[in-house]
């Protein structure tokens, strides 16, 4: 979360009784664009209960959720977050966008709702000034980061990338095992 734990936690127990009785309230197939719609709704949802709620209201959180269907993926991520999806290969793909201000298309978004950012990107390049570490969140103000929290200058798509090729094993480093399927992961939980 960000300035506590609170809305995660919240998000975390809420999002799920949401979900799940609309999924199984539609019985015929997901089109990509009633998932799309379906995810949206919920996460807009939960961020409007979430400002009701006292002693959270004035955090955040980030959310990356993954929805399996069938033979299918549908990956939604908002704020500060990315998905990567792990290939047989062993290769990496990332999932979802990135949101902050570097990325053209997010601000042209996050600025036709109303919000300001606190950065322009930088000129000549779609991601922005990467030279100054990582980027700025869209908002009005930059909230002062945690002391205890590393700031190493890069993405965390990068970090989680220089981690896994520094592992032989990447499923053992992301504490799966071989052949875990979702019921084992789903027991696990």
């Amino acid at each position: 979360g960000v300035r506590g734990g609170a809305a995660a936690e919240w998000c975390s127990k809420h999002f799920h009784t949401k979900l799940l009785p609309r999924l199984s309230a539609h019985i015929t197939y997901w089109s990509d664009a009633a998932v799309r719609d379906l995810l949206g709704s919920i996460l807009e949802e939960l961020d409007s209960q979430l400002l009701q709620q006292p002693g959270c209201c004035w955090e955040g959180v980030s959310v990356a959720v993954a929805l399996a269907m069938g033979g299918r993926l549908a990956v939604a991520t908002l704020g500060s977050i990315r998905a990567l999806l792990m290939l047989p290969d062993g290769s990496r793909q990332v999932l979802g966008e990135a949101h902050h201000a570097g990325n053209a298309s997010e601000l042209q978004r996050f600025e036709a709702v109303g919000g300001e950012s606190l950065v322009p990107p930088a000129e000549g390049g779609p991601e922005g000034n990467q030279s100054l570490g990582p980027p700025l969140p869209l908002g009005k103000r930059v909230a002062r980061p945690r002391e205890w929290e590393a700031l190493e200058g890069q993405s965390t798509e990068a970090e989680v990338n220089r981690i896994l090729i520094g592992t032989s094993d990447a499923f053992a480093t992301l504490c799966l095992e071989p052949g875990d399927d979702a019921t084992f992961a789903d027991s696990k939980a």
